[in-house]
């Protein structure tokens, strides 16, 4: 199970508020009123994200078969595409909402529709964090220029940029075709008994590609909360010194 990032925000919170030295209280002159409306815009950008962590797991728990007595029913392969489009979009959405957390801790004062990852590593402020640093490590393991595209294509293009799943797809749709369709000719037509057999095998093959799939993503998945996880981190402590009066 991967780790909540709401977690991870108030629990590194909480430890520098431990472990500090200082009261946290009325230090350096600070206003209340800004700070408890800082630390309200941080709770909510947190709770965003949490909240789509919790559909994201959602989705990839549908990658997968169901169980039905003692027979398992093989996911359809239109419902595989389905659940790993929407697992692009919602990939997108978490950076989109991890680029507003930022923002938002940094107080860059910059406007939702402004916003993009990109613009923020050019950030001055941002540059003067550990969350360039951050996202260079992470950016080649997560590819995140070719799952960037790969949303694009789904949400602009209805496709899904996976070979393997599309290769598949086509598969069904050749046999099918082969015992079905209306305008090809009669003679060459498939017996119900070798269309039969030939959707079998697909089954045994899509019941493969579905569990490969479902570890692929699930991969890809910790990988990403692997790396919002740090930046989380660092977002806390910059969140702690920011209350403190200490800002970048």
């Amino acid at each position: 199970m991967a780790k909540e990032l709401h977690s991870v925000f108030l629990q590194e919170t909480n430890r520098l508020n431990t472990d500090d030295q200082e009261p946290m209280a009325a230090l350096r002159g600070i206003n209340q009123e800004w700070a408890l409306a800082y630390f309200s815009k941080a709770i909510v950008c947190i709770v965003e994200v949490s909240e789509l962590q919790k559909e994201i797991e959602l989705i990839l728990s549908k990658i997968s078969h169901q169980k039905m007595f003692m027979l398992t029913k093989v996911l359809p392969i239109e419902e595989l595409i389905l659940y790993l489009k929407l697992y692009l979009i919602a990939w997108s959405t978490m950076k989109d909402l991890m680029a507003k957390m930022i923002s938002e801790i940094l107080d860059l004062g910059i406007m939702d529709t402004d916003l993009s990852s990109e613009s923020l590593l050019r950030n001055e402020k941002v540059k003067k964090t550990r969350i360039p640093e951050i996202c260079s490590k992470h950016n080649k393991t997560l590819n995140v220029s070719k799952t960037n595209k790969a949303r694009n294509d789904a949400v602009h293009r209805g496709k899904l940029s996976d070979d393997e799943v599309m290769a598949c797809r086509s598969k069904k749709s050749a046999i099918e075709s082969k015992r079905y369709s209306l305008i090809e000719d009669p003679s060459k037509k498939i017996s119900s008994e070798e269309y039969d057999r030939q959707i079998k095998l697909f089954y045994d093959e899509l019941k493969l590609l579905v569990e490969q799939k479902r570890a692929e993503y699930q991969t890809r998945y910790e990988k990403t909360i692997e790396f919002y996880s740090e930046i989380a981190i660092e977002l806390a402590h910059i969140y702690h010194k920011t209350l403190k009066g200490i800002r970048i």
